[in-house]
């Protein structure tokens, strides 16, 4: 293992001070939500400079930051604000230790996705900041491979994939689109099955109905459509029948995965 450099160092110095302070804002029930989220930025601006597969050192300079963004007082605070700043630090978190878990209790874990399918719904929202911070988020839960986390640990797919198509208020971000598309691709040539529900999801926005009023999550489920036309052939077809579909409803991708099937 290589030996720490001095920048290094310098960081996991840092790091440890930021987290005790972390540790000893949460415990206090009279601080303010503008105390949390400044510490809690201060925290995401540290994480954004640890890379992936951190030393032993850097591990251990993580913890007192990790011990306090699961405490519930930070994970289920009542203000809307303080929980997107622990969703950010979460979703850096994630980056870092991927392609594992931060934590192996599954029941926290599940508490952190919701957060940060919660923090995700900002990518629409029209105030500046929000959106900077569910634009970060995106882009760690993409560095991280999460789609593949949530399979997983068998959490917030469908939710995901409804957010990211459910809405035509994305601006018009390549970046983004980027984004979701390989989010979602991944998820779906990870996943062992695909649930119908999921099915649902992605036919209903690639339906002859929402092309022009939905351009954008017309276009984006169709993308991972034919990025998962093998994958899907397994499932979408037997999926169209059992609900007697017409694929003439939709988009024509949906008519080739189905042939393809019947060719194989």
């Amino acid at each position: 293992m290589a030996p720490t450099t001095l920048k290094e160092a310098v960081l996991q110095n840092k790091m440890v001070s930021a987290g005790k302070n972390l540790l000893g804002f949460s415990s206090v029930a009279s601080t303010t939500p503008i105390e949390l989220i400044w510490i809690l930025n201060r925290v995401e601006g540290l994480l954004s400079e640890v890379k992936q597969l951190p030393s032993k050192s850097m591990k251990d300079a993580l913890q007192p930051s990790m011990e306090a963004l699961v405490s519930d007082r930070l994970l289920k605070h009542s203000d809307f604000d303080v929980r997107v700043s622990v969703a950010s630090c979460m979703s850096e978190l994630i980056r870092i230790t991927a392609p594992d878990a931060p934590y192996d209790d599954n029941v926290q874990m599940k508490d952190i996705l919701h957060l940060i399918v919660m923090a995700l719904g900002l990518l629409s929202s029209e105030d500046a900041h929000r959106y900077l911070k569910g634009y970060r988020i995106l882009g760690n839960m993409t560095n991280a491979r999460a789609g593949v986390l949530m399979v997983d640990l068998g959490y917030f797919v469908n939710e995901m994939f409804r957010l990211f198509l459910s809405t035509t208020r994305y601006p018009r971000c390549n970046v983004i689109f980027r984004q979701m598309e390989a989010i979602m691709t991944r998820t779906l040539q990870e996943s062992d099955e695909i649930s119908d529900e999921l099915l649902s999801i992605l036919l209903t926005s690639v339906n002859i109905k929402r092309m022009h009023v939905s351009s954008r999550p017309w276009m984006l489920g169709g993308k991972v459509l034919i990025n998962c036309t093998y994958r899907l052939r397994h499932f979408l077809p037997k999926f169209v029948r059992s609900e007697n579909l017409s694929v003439d409803n939709y988009s024509p991708i949906v008519a080739h995965i189905c042939l393809k099937a019947s060719e194989d």
